[in-house]
């Protein structure tokens, strides 16, 4: 993966989001891999858990599901961690690729301190921590509403939208997976064939396979399909002076039917449908 990230840029940013909203952010690249935190030290209900070897790993697996997750959908994802406590994410998109995700977490937001408890401990029983300390440790959180959560979790979007147009986060100029985006983004609308690729990328067909199965974890006839998907929701939710027809063209599918087909599928909604839900919003 050719992510590039600005880190000392992020880490101002990241201070800044913390200092306005009292929340703890992080930064994990594609790999789900934790970059940079603010404040770089964890809290100590987190900490305790982290101590755990079974606690770490459930951490771990919790952060790459949310990550997973998020990739699904196109907002900020908001849940409750294994352990209890509330966190939002969002990914970092570029060229419509993932390079990352941001992170804000660790947030007590139940109601009442002792339900919010009862529900931690039964979360957290099976890691072997000292109760008493992951209790002390869970009245030391504030108590924050879901409210404030969720509009933490809108400038969290906007942050993640505004990172990535400042070049915070980034592919490698220069790079065969940089050209590759490019290239991909300039022919969508176009027929495109592997022959076509090597041919004007001046590579070979195992190069340009196994860039595309690094880069996307899938095949290239896969990645592009998805392209034009998103593509195509765009101009279903910005032109409604676009036909149906005229956007299956544009989007690169020469057969209106088989557009419909694979764009029902994948979205669970046919293009009328989608379009009707996004103007409604």
């Amino acid at each position: 993966m050719d992510s590039i990230f600005d880190l000392n840029r992020l880490r101002a940013l990241l201070k800044d989001f913390c200092q306005l909203t009292q929340l703890r952010t992080v930064v994990f690249d594609v790999n789900r891999q934790e970059l940079l935190s603010w404040p770089e030290e964890r809290p100590e209900f987190c900490a305790l858990i982290r101590n755990s070897k079974r606690g770490c790993a459930a951490c771990l697996a919790c952060d790459s599901q949310a990550c997973d997750q998020a990739l699904r959908g196109e907002q900020a994802y908001i849940y409750r961690c294994h352990a209890g406590l509330s966190e939002a994410i969002m990914p970092l998109i570029v060229s419509k690729k993932p390079v990352g995700f941001l992170l804000f977490g660790h947030v007590f937001t139940w109601d009442d301190r002792e339900i919010g408890w009862h529900e931690i401990e039964g979360r957290c029983r099976q890691y072997g921590i000292d109760l008493d300390e992951l209790h002390r440790a869970t009245d030391a959180l504030p108590v924050i509403s879901r409210e404030y959560v969720e509009s933490a979790a809108h400038v969290l979007q906007a942050l993640a939208t505004y990172l990535v147009m400042e070049r915070m986060a980034f592919i490698r100029e220069g790079s065969f997976a940089a050209e590759l985006d490019r290239w991909l983004l300039d022919h969508l609308g176009e027929k495109i064939t592997s022959e076509r690729m090597c041919r004007e990328l001046h590579v070979g067909h195992t190069k340009l396979f196994k860039t595309a199965k690094e880069l996307y974890g899938c095949g290239m006839s896969e990645h592009i399909r998805a392209l034009r998907i998103e593509e195509a929701k765009r101009l279903l939710s910005e032109r409604s002076d676009l036909s149906m027809s005229e956007i299956a063209e544009q989007c690169g599918f020469a057969d209106y039917n088989y557009f419909i087909s694979v764009f029902s599928r994948e979205v669970g909604a046919s293009p009328g449908r989608y379009r009707q839900q996004r103007n409604r919003t």
